[in-house]
Order: structure tokens, then C-alpha cells, then sequence
């Protein structure tokens, strides 16, 4: 799965855990936290898209950007953004429960 065309977005969750984790060492800041879910997926849409990109190119026929933006990226704006929002309303208060 790692070298097949979603093989960059799943390798993109891991750079939006990292980005997201470094946020949480600066800042433990509210706005903080949201700014570096929203810097986290557009690494993530990035690193997928390009990689979608190219694994694609290899395997088939070459794709624009608005074509591989209309078929990985555009139909999940609105379920990731509402996962965002989930994530940080949960965050706050698993905090709260759970002692690292």
C-alpha cells in the first residue's frame, strides 16, 4: 500500500502526527494546536497528491493537479475539517481524563 498511489497520503498522517506533536512542545496553545492540524493536512493533501501524482504517471497516463485535486483531495475537505474540529474538542477534554 506504501508504494501504491494512496501509498503518500498514508506516509502524509504520519507528517501531520509530526507536525502536530511539535506543535504540542512550542505551544499547548489552543490556536496553536488548530493552526498546526490545518498546517498538518495541507503537508498531508501535499505529500499525497504529488506522490498520487507521480505513482500514477507511472502506472498509467500523466494527470494534472486539479484532476488528482478533484479525485484525492476536494471530496474530503469537509469530513477531514469536521475531524479537525473533533480532534481538537476531544483532545481537550481526553487531557483532562487521561495523565501522560
Amino acid at each position: 500500500m506504501i508504494l501504491g498511489v494512496t501509498g503518500g497520503y498514508l506516509v502524509g498522517f504520519l507528517l501531520t502526527a509530526v507536525v502536530y506533536w511539535i506543535s504540542e512542545k512550542i505551544s499547548g496553545k489552543l490556536w496553536v494546536r488548530i493552526l498546526a492540524l490545518i498546517a498538518g493536512l495541507l503537508v498531508c493533501y501535499a505529500f499525497g497528491t504529488v506522490w498520487f501524482m507521480y505513482v500514477y504517471a507511472r502506472t498509467n497516463e500523466a494527470v494534472g493537479m486539479m484532476t488528482a485535486l478533484g479525485w484525492c483531495v476536494f471530496p474530503f475537505l469537509i469530513p477531514d475539517c469536521i475531524k479537525l474540529i473533533l480532534a481538537v474538542l476531544l483532545s481537550d477534554r481526553l487531557k483532562k481524563i487521561i495523565s501522560f
